[in-house]
């Protein structure tokens, strides 16, 4: 879940998509087809992370990780974190 953590917090401080790049443990690149603006992110052997970003109003959407939507993921990683800081 901490390397999830930083994939979810890293688009939001960079400047520009390309920066991505500069991460090759995540295997970055954009998905083909129809999805050719979603970004794929490499968590695990099988699980990725896919988003999009609209460069023009400096915004980033559609998170995705597996079927699970950023809600989801949001509420996993906050009980982690919880479970965690009460032990």
């Amino acid at each position: 879940m901490d390397k999830l953590r930083k994939m979810l917090a890293f688009p939001d401080d960079m400047e520009a998509p390309d920066e991505l790049h500069a991460l090759p443990s995540w295997k970055v690149h954009t998905l083909p087809g129809d999805r050719k603006e979603t970004w794929n992110l490499r968590v695990t052997r099988n699980r990725r992370l896919t988003f999009s970003i609209d460069t023009a109003k400096q915004d980033i959407y559609d998170f995705e990780f597996g079927r699970l939507s950023l809600e989801l993921i949001s509420q996993e990683i906050w009980r982690s974190a919880s479970k965690r800081l009460s032990v």
